[in-house]
């Protein structure tokens, strides 16, 4: 272990009958366990080397210690404390090395993992090409498209197309709503506003009437043309 959990309040109980010289001692041996991640071995000389003692009377603080902390086994002398503590740290370091393979693999995979936003666009389209006739197909995907991934369901589609649908009703263009929620950035479906920030007025509900390109009756908001001719004129504008 490179370093080890000093519970000053422990210690300190254990050791405020000791002198100075005997609590050094005391200290140098925990060390030395802690490094060792073991029992003290009982050779002596290994022992004095390991706490860094020299003189006669250090020596003599940490025969004293052992003596009196450590239990001597055929192993070394040991000490419960310092091997429930090794325990815990040894535990620790397996399951933060477990993690970081753990990490390391999910890392790699998610680096050769294709990000599908070709997928993702595909999928819009196809989803937007399923839509009632009065809805252009392409606003409707770019503004799917725009909306997290989470929020992309089933039921999130039902909702939008009931919107447009009731707006629709109340004399907001599809593709002037579509334009305007795309160009706000939002992700639900709201009406254009006017000037005042307010919601733009409500046109006025028109009777079906005559595409002055194909000819074809159509209940429609975007002046002489159906929806269909208006969103060709669009595009072809553009």
């Amino acid at each position: 272990m490179k370093y080890w959990r000093r519970w000053i309040a422990d210690l300190h109980a254990k050791t405020r009958s000791l002198s100075l010289l005997d609590r050094g001692a005391y200290d140098a041996i925990m060390d030395f366990y802690y490094l060792s991640d073991g029992p003290i071995p009982l050779d002596q000389d290994a022992i004095y080397r390991g706490c860094g003692v020299f003189s006669t009377s250090e020596r003599a603080a940490v025969d004293r210690m052992l003596a009196r902390f450590f239990e001597r086994s055929e192993s070394g002398y040991r000490h419960a404390r310092c091997d429930a503590e090794i325990e815990v740290m040894r535990t620790y370091a397996d399951n933060q090395a477990r993690r970081g393979r753990m990490g390391g693999l999910a890392a790699a995979a998610k680096t050769h993992k294709p990000k599908g936003n070709g997928e993702d666009k595909a999928a819009a389209v196809a989803l937007a090409t399923e839509l009632p006739d009065w809805i252009p197909a392409e606003l409707f995907a770019s503004w799917w498209q725009a909306k997290p991934k989470r929020a992309r369901t089933t039921k999130a589609r039902e909702l939008a197309l009931a919107e447009l649908d009731k707006l629709r009703a109340a004399g907001h263009a599809p593709i002037a709503v579509l334009e305007h929620c795309i160009r706000s950035g939002y992700q639900g479906i709201f009406p254009p506003k006017a000037a005042n920030g307010r919601a733009a007025p409500q046109a006025a509900p028109r009777p079906s009437i005559t595409c002055d390109d194909c000819g074809q009756r159509a209940y429609t908001y975007t002046g002489r043309r159906c929806d269909d001719c208006y969103r060709k004129y669009m595009q072809a504008t553009r």
